[in-house]
């Protein structure tokens, strides 16, 4: 079987993104694995391994919108904004009621601008900022915008709020709910979180690295031909298929979906390479953008 495609993982709490590529690589045997954005170690759910030549297709699974369900705890703010770090608020007993909570939700909806937390993967003068932070020299970046696309308030439990939020990739879940606690004056932290959704790979499709071995893990690979079908086909054979493989640039028909990027497939349906197009009206020229 094919080892190029996506493996949907779920990842588990305590590991890195970067221990789940370790995993896959050693069941699979398979040293070109990628993952498709950093899920912090506390928290759970989707994290889509590019596998193969889908490696070169991280480009355009990375910045694909998220969805999480996840918890927060009040009455004291924490170093990482999450449950991992150090107090920096008095602890203070909170009992939680919907109705201050849901206006404050309110204020993250839509585009926000969100400073990354001093404990992140962000990196400033080529180090990440984690590593400022941890030798007591926390640094601060300019405010970045994020969208959230829902914020939902699922219900509150005595100190700790339950949450559903969809955003745009590189959004700090921790930060939003440091920033919350903050507007109810009492602190907050994110307790847990699980990615229910990462682009167009699903909670559904995820496996667990530590319940299935290589064979099993060899059903789940996604193929090339599945994935990315956000972009819309355009279909090319003999010369204008070799032209476009060798990075050459073709004239297609007009493909049928939002510009400019399209998947390039063969006659079969597999997936030959992503393209970029320019113009318009009955033809429309084809620039190789990544061919695989």
């Amino acid at each position: 079987m094919s080892l190029d495609g996506v493996l949907v993982v779920d990842k588990p709490v305590g590991w890195t993104s970067h221990d789940a590529v370790a995993r896959a690589r050693k069941l699979l045997k398979v040293r070109r694995i990628g993952h498709t954005g950093t899920l912090d170690p506390i928290a759970t759910g989707v994290l889509p391994l590019c596998i193969g030549k889908a490696t070169r297709l991280v480009q355009y699974l990375i910045g694909a919108d998220k969805s999480y369900r996840g918890v927060m705890r009040f009455g004291f703010s924490t170093s990482t904004y999450d449950r991992m770090g150090e107090p920096t608020s008095p602890v203070r007993p909170v009992t939680l009621s919907p109705e201050p909570l849901l206006p404050i939700f309110e204020k993250f909806r839509g585009e926000i601008r969100q400073v990354p937390p001093a404990y992140s993967a962000k990196k400033l003068a080529g180090r990440p900022l984690y590593q400022y932070a941890r030798k007591g020299h926390p640094k601060t970046l300019s405010p970045v915008s994020v969208r959230v696309y829902r914020l939902e308030l699922l219900g509150v439990e005595k100190d700790r709020a339950h949450f559903e939020i969809t955003c745009s990739a590189g959004t700090y879940i921790r930060a939003i709910a440091h920033e919350i606690g903050q507007e109810l004056d009492c602190g907050a932290h994110l307790e847990g979180l699980k990615r229910l959704r990462s682009g167009e790979f699903t909670l559904e499709q995820a496996v667990n690295l530590d319940e299935m071995g290589p064979e099993e893990l060899l059903r789940h690979i996604l193929p090339l031909r599945a994935i990315l079908l956000k972009f819309p086909a355009v279909e090319v054979e003999g010369r204008t298929l070799r032209l476009f493989s060798h990075g050459g640039k073709v004239l297609v028909a007009q493909p049928s979906g939002p510009g400019p990027y399209c998947r390039v497939v063969d006659a079969r349906g597999d997936l030959v390479g992503i393209g970029k197009w320019r113009g318009g009206g009955s033809q429309v020229l084809l620039c190789p953008d990544v061919v695989l």
